[in-house]
């Protein structure tokens, strides 16, 4: 049975490591995705004392196989700013048009209705990825882990609730919506 379990491929173990990732403050928007995974331009962390950490990025745990995903996700992306042309002073009593980019939009260069355009950026231009900090936690980065963490919190909570005297009328309500739950659920 041992034999069985370790030659299939889905029970070998995968070697991950921890990365920092995330997009450059002055990119196109605040979270990218690529490969499933998120690349926002700040993150928090909850250390165990209770304190709130702000990060710039996001430390991920990735396998070779995830960075192929990512690569090959970041280079069929391109960035295209809409541009706003204004007139400021130069300092002389004239005016200089200046080019501010106010939105952007990112496509797919595999997507059938993309078109090239001369002002086309590689999105791979504002995405980093570095080795992590040792002292930063991975956060997870698999729905079904943080659906468990979710579930968690919320039995924390659910525990707390019913152990409250005060809180009588919650308890009931929480109780009644976890009846309709359940026969929603045998529906």
């Amino acid at each position: 049975m041992s034999s069985a379990v370790s030659s299939n491929p889905e029970f070998v173990a995968v070697k991950k490591k921890r990365y920092l990732c995330g997009i450059n403050a002055a990119g196109p928007a605040h979270n990218v995705s690529l490969g499933g995974f998120s690349f926002p331009v700040t993150s928090s962390e909850t250390r165990a004392d209770g304190a709130e950490i702000q990060r710039t990025g996001n430390v991920l745990e990735l396998s070779v196989e995830d960075l192929k995903k990512i690569q090959i996700s970041v280079e069929n992306r391109i960035v295209r700013w809409t541009n706003k042309v204004e007139q400021t002073p130069d300092g002389r009593g004239g005016l200089v048009p200046v080019i501010k980019r106010i939105r952007a939009s990112i496509y797919d260069k595999r997507s059938s209705w993309y078109r090239p355009e001369e002002t086309d950026e590689p999105l791979a231009d504002y995405i980093y990825i570095e080795d992590a900090p040792e002292e930063a936690k991975a956060v997870p980065n698999s729905l079904k882990t943080r659906l468990a963490q979710e579930i968690e919190a919320a039995s924390k909570t659910e525990i707390a609730m019913l152990s409250d005297p005060k809180d009588a009328k919650i308890r009931e309500e929480h109780g009644r919506a976890k009846k309709l739950g359940q026969k929603l659920g045998e529906e």
